[in-house]
């Protein structure tokens, strides 16, 4: 699990095994984190893998279903770096990991 932190860089702060289970990992912690109140919609960057969009998309719409969740492609960058499979949720949160 690659987050942004405090200072505003990447750093690897987790390791979950298996796709499912970080997929649930990563849905479940917006879940957790994210500032309702904020206004800002939650965006979910996936490159080649819809399926496990969605999947994540239904995880989060059942704890906030009110929550506007916008879905886009990673761009030609982050693909190039990351490869298809990649999938990334930004959103503004209660807090910024440390």
């Amino acid at each position: 699990i690659i987050r942004v932190t405090a200072e505003g860089k990447l750093a690897a702060t987790q390791k979950v095994n298996g796709r499912l289970k970080a997929l649930h990992f990563v849905a479940d912690d917006t879940i957790a984190h994210y500032d309702r109140e904020s206004g800002y919609p939650i965006v979910i960057l996936e490159a080649d893998c819809a399926a496990d969009a969605d999947k994540v998309i239904e995880r989060i719409k059942a704890a906030h279903p009110n929550a506007e969740i916008w879905r886009q492609s990673v761009g030609p960058v982050i693909g190039t770096h990351c490869g298809p499979g990649t999938l990334g949720i930004c959103y503004v949160g209660d807090h910024r990991a440390r």
